[in-house]
C-alpha cells in the first residue's frame, strides 16, 4: 500500500527503481539486454533528459518492438516521454502493455492510466483505473491532482458531453525526472558472443580503399568481396564498409596519431570476418560492428569460435551449414 506522500511522484520515479534494479540485477537477467537493446534504451534515456520528446519516443519505441515483453523500463520510457508530450493515447498503449505484461505494477500505473484515457474522452475506461488510483490512498483523504475535479475521477457526472477545456482540466506535466543510463562493461561490448547478433555476417576479401583526406575520426571507406554469407541476407558481393581506427569503446586517438597506408590497411586479398550491425548504410557504406572491433582476420581460431556460436544460437544462415 502506498501512502498519500508517495502517489503523486509514483510512475515518475519508478522508471529509476527499475533502472537501479538492472544495474544491481543478476547476470540471468543482465543477459537479457543486448548491447542493441541498451543503445536504444540509452539514446532514448538521453533524447528524454534533454527534453527531446521525439526522438525519445523513437527509441523507446524501438527498444519494445526488438524485445516487447521483457522489459518494463521500455514502457516507462514511453509513457513518462509521452506524458511530457501529451500524446495520450501513446501514454495509455504503455500502461494497457505494462497491465497485461507486469500486473504487479498496475497499481502503480493506475492514475496514469486513467488520465490518459480520460483526457482520450474514453470516460467509462478511464473510471475503473481511476477508481483503483484512489483505493491505493488513504481512503479518508485520497490523492487528487490539483484542478481535477473529484466528481469526475470518481465517475459521478454525466459524461454525455465532453468536460470544458479549460485550465482546470488539463494540468501541466510535472518536470521530467532524470534517469540513469544502464551501462555494460568494456569487456561485454567487445566479444563474438555480442557480434554475433549483428544483422549481417559475411567473409570476404579485401580490396582497397578510397584515398583522400584521412582522419583519426574520419575513416576511409574500404572496399571488401565477399565469398561466404554466414548471416543475414544475400546482398551485392562488392561490400563499401567504413574502415575505422578504433572501436566504439576505446575512442581517443594515439598520441601523434598519423595515418599510414602500409601500416594500417590490410594487405590486398587478406581475408577478413565483417559484423555489419544494422544494414543501413551511411553515404554509401556500412559501420561494422562497434568499429574496428567488427573487422576480424579470418583465422580457423576466430572462424571456430564465430561457427560455433552461430550454430549454438541457430543462427547461421542455412545455405551454409
Amino acid at each position: 500500500m502506498f501512502t498519500r506522500k508517495t502517489v503523486k511522484r509514483l510512475t515518475m520515479a519508478l522508471s529509476i527503481v527499475c533502472a537501479s534494479t538492472f544495474l544491481n540485477c543478476n547476470s540471468a537477467h543482465a543477459q537479457e539486454w543486448t548491447v542493441t537493446l541498451i543503445k536504444f534504451y540509452n539514446k532514448g534515456v538521453d533524447a528524454y533528459n534533454h527534453g527531446d520528446w521525439p526522438t525519445a519516443k523513437e527509441n523507446f519505441r524501438e527498444a519494445i518492438g526488438a524485445q516487447p515483453d521483457k522489459h518494463i523500463e521500455f514502457y516507462l520510457g514511453l509513457m513518462h516521454t509521452c506524458m511530457q508530450s501529451q500524446e495520450w493515447d501513446q501514454v495509455s498503449f504503455a500502461c494497457e502493455r505494462i497491465a497485461q505484461l507486469f500486473p504487479e505494477h498496475r497499481n502503480e500505473i493506475s492514475y496514469d492510466y486513467g488520465m490518459a484515457l480520460y483526457r482520450q474522452l474514453r470516460y467509462a475506461d478511464a473510471i475503473p483505473w481511476l477508481k483503483r488510483a484512489l483505493a491505493v490512498d488513504e481512503p479518508s483523504k485520497p490523492y487528487l491532482p490539483e484542478k481535477v475535479d473529484e466528481k469526475i475521477l470518481l465517475g459521478e457526472m454525466n459524461f454525455s458531453t465532453p468536460p470544458p477545456q479549460t485550465q482546470q482540466t488539463a494540468p501541466q506535466p510535472e518536470k521530467p525526472v532524470v534517469v540513469p543510463r544502464v551501462k555494460l562493461d568494456t569487456k561485454d561490448y567487445l566479444t563474438f558472443e555480442e557480434a554475433i547478433k549483428s544483422e549481417e555476417i559475411v567473409l570476404a576479401k579485401y580490396e582497397g580503399y578510397e584515398k583522400g583526406d584521412i582522419h583519426y575520426m574520419d575513416p576511409p571507406i574500404a572496399d571488401y568481396h565477399i565469398t561466404k554469407i554466414l548471416k543475414g541476407s544475400d546482398a551485392n558481393p562488392t561490400l563499401h564498409v567504413w574502415y575505422e581506427f578504433h572501436d566504439k569503446v576505446n575512442t581517443a586517438p594515439p598520441k601523434d596519431w598519423k595515418f599510414s597506408e602500409k601500416e594500417m590497411m590490410p594487405k590486398k586479398g587478406s581475408e577478413w570476418i565483417l559484423f555489419i550491425e544494422f544494414l543501413a548504410s551511411k553515404n554509401g557504406a556500412y559501420e561494422t560492428y562497434q568499429g574496428s572491433y567488427g573487422r576480424q582476420p579470418a583465422t580457423e581460431e576466430n572462424l571456430n569460435t564465430l561457427y560455433g556460436l552461430l550454430d549454438k544460437y541457430n543462427m547461421r544462415k542455412p545455405s551454409n551449414m
